[in-house]
């Protein structure tokens, strides 16, 4: 994926605007083509991030009002994995529904679901947007590194919210 594209995407995701569900449209003609916009920001009021999005947490009827301001930190999907609740696509190629972690220097970045169609992901950029992109392109911040796991029911992943919310914590 070209870099410049990429340190762009970063940019671009900085503006004010990007966040504003009233201004969004002017920063997303600043998009490249082949991202579609599937939903605006939400605004300040019902924000969410990208591991809530993947993991359907923002779906949750009491997610607001338990989690750290809609947000899912990387230490919470880190915990996740290491108690083995988040089960790494291995034996098969990535399909629709499956969640895609991003990495930079081994630290977690972003997070995402497969999307129908070769190659393709939904995911919520910061407090903006979400997007329909292609697997690396995205911001440049969010690494290179991907791995691919099993999609959670929403049951599954609703109780793993409140047995590990404590784990939520914004790192340092």
């Amino acid at each position: 994926m070209d870099t410049d594209t990429r340190k762009e995407l970063e940019e671009i995701c900085k503006k004010p605007e990007w966040h504003n569900p009233d201004k969004f449209q002017s920063v997303s003609e600043l998009l490249p083509e082949e991202i579609k916009v599937i939903e605006s920001p939400p605004g300040e009021k019902w924000q969410f991030n990208c591991y809530a999005y993947a993991l359907g947490l923002h779906e949750l009827s009491d997610f607001y009002m338990t989690s750290q301001d809609g947000f899912i930190y990387s230490l919470f999907v880190k915990k996740l994995l290491s108690k083995g609740e988040l089960r790494k696509v291995i034996d098969r190629s990535p399909r629709f529904g499956d969640i895609i972690l991003y990495k930079d220097n081994g630290e977690l970045t972003h997070a995402g679901v497969v999307a129908e169609g070769e190659g393709k992901i939904i995911s919520k950029w910061s407090s903006g947007p979400i997007l329909k992109h292609n697997v690396l392109l995205l911001p440049i911040s969010c690494g290179y590194d991907v791995s691919y796991y099993n999609p959670l029911s929403k049951a599954v992943a609703e109780d793993l919210f409140h047995c590990y919310r404590q784990f939520n914590i914004q790192p340092d």
